[in-house]
């Protein structure tokens, strides 16, 4: 946090955020538009996050009025054209890069149009090696 990154939740209640497994209760992405509806008129509060896997799953999360779409395992080139693709659609829409996002690779993610980057990288890197001085 010292850095400028925040913990993506810190719990169930902060998003509400739908994987695919959740969707095969509810209709798949077929049904998902119904799903966010019914979800919003519930939780007026919350915003909904939604992951998909191709850039056809984020357009579908995208139309169904979604406030997020999450996109795990793509690669950063891959990323900026489901983003630019998404935000045709909704220029408003948070786009979240997910999977394998690292401290190589987290620029190029950002730069390919990532407004938040999920990555557990950080609590597996080797410590900084930081050096404190004072001086009169």
């Amino acid at each position: 946090m010292a850095g400028g990154g925040v913990p993506h939740r810190t719990g169930l209640s902060d998003t509400l955020l739908i994987f695919k497994e959740h969707l095969l209760f509810t209709g798949g992405y077929e049904n998902l538009a119904d799903t966010v509806a019914q979800i919003k008129n519930r939780q007026k509060e919350r915003k909904i996050v939604v992951e998909g896997h191709s850039e056809a799953q984020a357009l579908a999360i995208v139309h169904a009025g979604a406030d997020a779409v999450q996109v795990d395992k793509m690669t950063p080139e891959a990323f900026a054209a489901c983003a630019h693709a998404c935000r045709q659609v909704n220029p408003e829409v948070c786009m979240i890069a997910a999977g394998g996002i690292n401290g190589a690779n987290a620029a190029e993610y950002a730069r390919a149009g990532a407004d938040v980057l999920v990555s557990s990288w950080i609590y597996f890197a080797p410590p900084a090696d930081v050096k404190a001085q004072i001086v009169p």
